[in-house]
């Protein structure tokens, strides 16, 4: 297996700002919630694997609150 690319000055993988949303995609199941620090909020949302699942998770961008659309087939 070959090594990464040497990032000499900084690293990409590595998050200067807390963000207001992290996704997680192909989770085994959906969940969310808010964890809450000193500095600053940031709603963590676990996005199922749709093509077994047949969820979508819709995000309101002014509340940051979630919802879940499940499709069948």
């Amino acid at each position: 297996m070959k090594d990464c690319h040497p990032f000499k000055d900084s690293d990409p993988f590595i998050l200067n700002e807390r963000p207001n949303v992290f996704f997680i995609g192909n989770q085994p199941s959906y969940q969310s919630k808010i964890v809450e620090s000193e500095y600053g909020n940031t709603r963590l949302v676990l996005i199922p694997e749709f093509s077994k699942s047949k969820t979508l998770v819709l995000l309101n961008s002014r509340t940051f609150e979630t919802r879940t659309i499940s499709f069948q087939t």
